[in-house]
């Protein structure tokens, strides 16, 4: 079957309507019925579109390759054995008269940044797309800009730190960089702080070596208790413009409103989308289902994917570091000889915390802030920062990437997913350097694997966005789905208290098991998160209970809690982006897809994970000695079983 034997209807081209071919119009569902029969189904359309795109992405490569006196100029402005600054990541095709000069070619494309970047700077008073030419572009009267790191923690390929730099140049202003850990965090727990401030540790680092210091303050610990908020509100008033990352959920949006408000008019307040490659701003209304966002999306992510500036970025990173997995090493160089800190601006009024200096513990420092969550421990089987998330990307890509589809859904393989939830959230690695790697794969699991990441990732990032602050109650719910559970909102449920669902003791052990795993580990298995959230409707006296006592415990106690996809998928389980299933007369659900616990032993060998040694969960060294096979080190390996299952009380003697 040809395009030929399609319905056509031929019209006028209005580009060329006396001389130009007319244009054929075909019917968008023969055609999309036409490509799955050539390439076999939808898999092998996915791949077709994934190899198409990688080789887009690498002739766009060799395109925007540089000349041998740039990759000169470039070598000799990147320590050796470091990372590399953003002026290797920036749009560098310049005008053909630029200077040959690296630093004024630097420069200039700084001043002019890609629309790459700049279609995704969002006004945050406005909603509007930010001026960027008339907002920066005028000098400034000395006020600095201030970039408030939060969710892209990172010195490279960051978009947000790009606009903050080409701003400043532009105005002819300082450029202060400023990280706030607030004690008004919604679950500021040991877990979460500790991981934020490795990340915030390795960017300290990454940024001193460009010449940049990064001000860090803890509530508490760089100025009085809970003046945190005063502190930042002071230094975004004495700017011209501040400039944050766009995190559309709580508590990073409130935050921005609050700060917006707090604000005179003449600061600018701007949010730039550093976590998707389709910016999220662009999508114009709440998507509300999965495959036609895809689509929907499909061609402008492909343009997008054309000119990533960070493209150039990508050749330096092979050239400079030899790949991810260099990236870790070069951030261990810089922990053990950390470069010295850069200026701090005069009458800041507190001691930004040096979180690289010799001697200092982030356990300890937490340890004093009486505020911060203990009943909730952080973990010692991952940590935060650029480094260690590159070097589990490397070992994903290179042991797991290529068997993602017929691993993704197995819990059984602990490697069989990327597990780099936690440091995306916080934007520790890269997504378009993510991107890059898998697309270049062309395997089926990277097929997959890209339009997971594309799709699932940036559709609850959109959503988020023109859904806040609506996002923990049925009213986040597409129209049926809110139907269906009040009809059923009055059904008898067995309600369980909000301490046997953080503690894992409902009676339902497999339940138990997975609510364990996540509140020990920080992680949970997405195939099994699905079915561990639907078991709230049933557990909860109304739908809108629920879905508050869901995102309550998964945001307390999971690593990638409080992200746009914590609450796509806590949401799904509620109806979000799926359709009516089943009838109508189904008691708590009604159509919305019911799961249970129950149907995981028939997709997955109970019995073989909850024999898996707890390393394979790398919790051993969070359940202590006694599960680590005791002081002596004599006994075996203990199983999952034994280690979450709920200890019974011992008997009095």
């Amino acid at each position: 079957m040809q395009l030929e034997a399609l319905v056509v209807v031929q019209k006028p081209n209005p580009r060329s309507p006396r001389s130009g071919a007319p244009m054929s119009l075909y019917l968008q569902t023969e055609v999309e019925a036409l490509a799955l029969q050539k390439w076999g189904g939808q898999d092998g359309l996915d791949k077709e579109r994934t190899r198409r795109l990688a080789k887009r992405l690498e002739r766009a490569q060799a395109k925007a390759g540089t000349s041998a006196s740039q990759q000169s100029a470039s070598q000799q402005s990147t320590p050796e054995g470091g990372l590399p600054t953003a002026d290797c990541l920036v749009d560098r095709r310049g005008d053909a008269g630029a200077s040959s000069s690296a630093a004024p070619r630097a420069q200039q494309q700084l001043r002019e940044l890609p629309e790459f970047i700049t279609e995704r700077i969002r006004d945050f008073r406005s909603g509007n797309t930010a001026d960027w030419r008339g907002a920066a572009g005028s000098r400034g009267d000395g006020r600095p800009v201030l970039y408030w790191m939060r969710t892209a923690l990172r010195g490279h390929e960051n978009p947000a730190l790009d606009v903050a730099r080409a701003a400043a140049e532009r105005r002819g202003v300082p450029l202060h960089i400023a990280a706030f850990l607030l004690r008004s965090h919604t679950h500021p727990t040991e877990r979460r702080y500790s991981f934020w401030m490795q990340g915030l540790r390795d960017t300290q680092l990454e940024l001193r070596q460009q010449g940049v210091e990064l001000l860090v303050y803890l509530d508490g610990m760089s100025g009085p208790q809970s003046e945190g908020w005063a502190a930042l509100t002071a230094l975004a008033a004495a700017s011209s413009l501040v400039i944050t990352e766009e995190m559309p959920v709580s508590p990073y949006a409130q935050w921005t409103k609050d700060l917006a408000a707090a604000l005179p008019p003449d600061v600018a307040v701007w949010a730039v989308d550093t976590a998707c490659l389709y910016p999220m701003r662009l999508t114009a209304r709440a998507p509300a289902k999965a495959y036609i966002f895809r689509s929907s999306t499909d061609r402008p992510r492909r343009e997008r994917l054309q000119r990533l500036p960070y493209t150039d970025g990508a050749t330096d990173w092979a050239r400079l570091l030899g790949g991810a997995a260099a990236v870790a090493k070069g951030m261990e160089e810089l922990r053990e000889d950390p470069p010295a800190r850069g200026p701090i601006p005069e009458g800041l009024g507190w001691d930004p915390l040096n979180l690289s200096a010799p001697g200092a513990d982030i356990a300890a420092l937490l340890a004093q802030c009486d505020w911060i969550d203990r009943r909730v421990p952080a973990v010692s089987h991952m940590h935060g920062g650029s480094g260690e998330g590159y070097a589990r990307w490397e070992a994903f890509r290179t042991k797991g990437l290529d068997l993602y589809a017929a691993h993704r859904n197995n819990a059984l393989k602990r490697d069989g997913v990327s597990r780099l939830s936690a440091y995306h959230h916080y934007g520790m690695v890269s997504p378009f350097k993510v991107a890059r790697d898998a697309l270049l794969a062309r395997s089926n699991g990277a097929t997959k694997y890209v339009d997971e990441f594309f799709t699932w990732r940036e559709v609850a990032h959109a959503f988020c966005l023109r859904s806040w602050p609506v996002l923990e109650n049925v009213q986040a719910l597409p129209q049926w789905a809110q139907q269906t559970l009040g009809r059923h909102s009055g059904d008898a449920r067995e309600c369980k208290s909000m301490r046997q669902l953080e503690e894992g003791t409902t009676g339902d052990h497999i339940w138990d098991s997975m609510q364990h795993q996540l509140k020990t580990t920080g992680e949970l298995h997405n195939n099994l998160r699905m079915k561990w959230g639907k078991a709230f409707l049933p557990w909860l006296p109304t739908p809108d209970a629920a879905i508050a006592a869901a995102c309550h415990v998964n945001h307390r106690y999971a690593l990638d809690g409080c992200d746009p996809c914590s609450y796509g998928g806590i949401l799904w389980c509620f109806g979000l982006f799926d359709k009516p299933m089943g009838a109508e007369s189904t008691p708590i659900f009604g159509q919305v897809r019911r799961m249970t616990t129950s149907s995981i032993a028939n997709r997955l060998n109970w019995n073989a994970y909850r024999a898996l040694p707890v390393a394979a969960f790398g919790a051993a060294a969070v359940a202590g000695p006694a599960a680590a096979g005791g002081a002596g080190g004599g006994g075996t390996q203990p199983s999952i079983e034994s280690f979450f299952k709920p200890r019974k009380k011992a008997r009095a003697a």
